[in-house]
C-alpha cells in the first residue's frame, strides 16, 4: 500500500535546495566513478549513493514515506549483482532492473500514489519501454547525419 504524498508549506521551502544539492552531489560522484571505466563496483556505489540521497531528501523534507522505500534496496541489490558477475547480457539486464526499480520508486511516490493500481504500474512500464525503444532508435539514427 502506498503512502500518500504530503507536502507542508514549511517543509517544502527548503526542499528544492536539498534536491538540487543532492542531485549535484550524486552527479559529481557519478562523473568521478564512471569516467573512463566500465560497470562494476562503481555502479553499486553510485546506486547506493542515489538511494541514500533520495531517502534523505524524502525523509528530511516530508516528500515521501516515513521509511525508505524497499524498491531502493532492490535497485542496490541488482546493481551489486552486476558487480558480481561480469557478463554483458547479465549486466544489461541488471541495469534495466535498476532503472525499473527506481521507476517504481518514482511511481509509488507520485502525485496519485494513494490510488495506484497494478494497471498503473503496467501502463508506466509500457510508457518507459516505448520511450526506451524510440529513444534508442532516434539516438542510433542521429549518428548518421
Amino acid at each position: 500500500m502506498a503512502i500518500p504524498l504530503t507536502i507542508t508549506p514549511e517543509r517544502s521551502a527548503s526542499a528544492p535546495i536539498a534536491v538540487a544539492a543532492s542531485a549535484v552531489t550524486v552527479g559529481v560522484l557519478g562523473d568521478l566513478l564512471f569516467h573512463g571505466t566500465g560497470l562494476g563496483i562503481n555502479l553499486v556505489l553510485w546506486v547506493a549513493a542515489l538511494a541514500i540521497a533520495a531517502s534523505w531528501v524524502g525523509q528530511r523534507h516530508g516528500l515521501g514515506a516515513a521509511l525508505p522505500d524497499r524498491w531502493l534496496l532492490v535497485a542496490v541489490g541488482f546493481a551489486s549483482a552486476s558487480a558480481i558477475r561480469d557478463d554483458a547480457a547479465l549486466r544489461a539486464l541488471n541495469l534495466l532492473a535498476v532503472i525499473a526499480a527506481f521507476g517504481l520508486v518514482a511511481l509509488r511516490h507520485g502525485p496519485d500514489a494513494s490510488v495506484s493500481l497494478v494497471r498503473d504500474y503496467v501502463a508506466a512500464v509500457r510508457r518507459v519501454a516505448f520511450h526506451l525503444v524510440v529513444g534508442a532508435i532516434l539516438l542510433f539514427f542521429s549518428d548518421f547525419h
